[in-house]
């Protein structure tokens, strides 16, 4: 189950990349707009970095505290038994392992329950479309 604290899910999730797993503490934040992975953690389970032509610069809820960052990674987040890929952009250095923002969640269909402290996966990744 996932555990809140002030608002906010936490959930323990099996990061996959090319090179293994790491289990890693993630918020799931729907006021994040992107996703996010600590360097550390990205470096242990992937070397597929992708550069960015120019520096992605995020900026904090509160306006003014901001950081960049150049590279993403394609990784797998499973989340209650279900391996679903998404980009992280890798920040260097900030307090959480992983942040699940507002791109992610609604790729998948993830609903936050602050109520119950959980969180609900709609789409089914085995039932991808090609149209």
């Amino acid at each position: 189950m996932a555990k809140r604290v002030m608002g906010k899910i936490f959930a323990s999730v099996e990061v996959v990349g090319e090179r293994g797993k790491a289990r890693v503490k993630a918020l799931l934040d729907s006021g994040a707009g992107l996703s996010l992975i600590r360097r550390d953690v990205a470096d242990r389970v992937s070397t597929n970095l992708h550069r960015l032509p120019e520096p992605q610069v995020l900026r904090m809820a509160d306006g003014r505290e901001s950081m960049s960052t150049s590279d993403i990674r394609l990784l797998g987040a499973r989340l209650k038994g279900r391996y679903l890929p998404g980009d992280f952009y890798v920040i260097d250095d900030m307090p959480r392992q992983m942040i699940i923002g507002v791109d992610f969640l609604q790729k998948w269909e993830i609903t936050l329950d602050m109520k119950k402290e959980d969180y609900r996966i709609g789409a089914d990744p085995r039932a991808i479309e090609i149209a």
